[in-house]
C-alpha cells in the first residue's frame, strides 16, 4: 500500500522534495532513483536513472528522447525513400536498356539473314557463270558456234 511504512521500498525524504524550511513536502512527490525494471521498458528505466541523477525532471528528458527517435526515424524514412528513388530510377534504365538490346538483336539477326540470302544468291550466280563459262569453252573446244538469240 503507498503511505505505508512497512511496505514501501523508499523512506519518504526520498519520495518527496523538501520546501524552504526543509521540511517534507508531500504536495511535490519525487521520481525514485530506482525505477521498477519490471514494470517499465529499459529505455524508460534508463531515462528515470538519469533524471534522478541529474535532478532533471523525468518529462523532459523523455519528451527529449522522443524527439530524438522521431529525428532518427524521419532521417531512416528519407534516406529509405531516396533508395528506393535511386533503385526505381536503376530499374527503369536496366529495362530499357534491355528492350534497346533485344531491338538490336533483332535487327542484327535479321541483317544475318538478308546477308546469308545474299550470299547464296551470289554463290548461285557465281556456280551459273562458272557452268556457263565450261559450257561456252566446251562449245569452242568441239567447234559448235554459240546459238543465236
Amino acid at each position: 500500500m503507498p503511505g505505508d511504512p512497512d511496505t514501501d521500498c523508499f523512506p519518504a525524504p526520498l519520495l518527496f522534495a523538501l520546501d524552504e524550511t526543509g521540511e517534507l513536502d508531500r504536495s511535490q512527490p519525487l521520481e525514485p532513483l530506482a525505477p521498477d525494471l519490471q514494470k517499465n521498458e529499459r529505455h524508460i528505466v534508463k531515462l528515470k536513472l538519469i533524471a534522478g541523477l541529474l535532478g532533471a525532471p523525468y518529462a523532459a528528458l523523455y519528451r527529449r528522447d522522443q524527439r530524438r527517435s522521431r529525428r532518427i526515424a524521419a532521417a531512416l524514412s528519407a534516406a529509405a525513400l531516396l533508395l528506393i528513388l535511386v533503385l526505381s530510377g536503376l530499374s527503369i534504365a536496366a529495362f530499357t536498356y534491355a528492350r534497346m538490346a533485344v531491338q538490336q538483336r533483332n535487327e542484327a539477326q535479321a541483317a544475318r539473314k538478308l546477308a546469308e540470302q545474299n550470299a547464296d544468291k551470289a554463290e548461285r550466280r557465281a556456280w551459273l557463270a562458272q557452268v556457263a563459262a565450261q559450257e561456252v569453252r566446251r562449245m569452242v573446244a568441239e567447234g559448235e558456234s554459240c546459238p543465236r538469240p
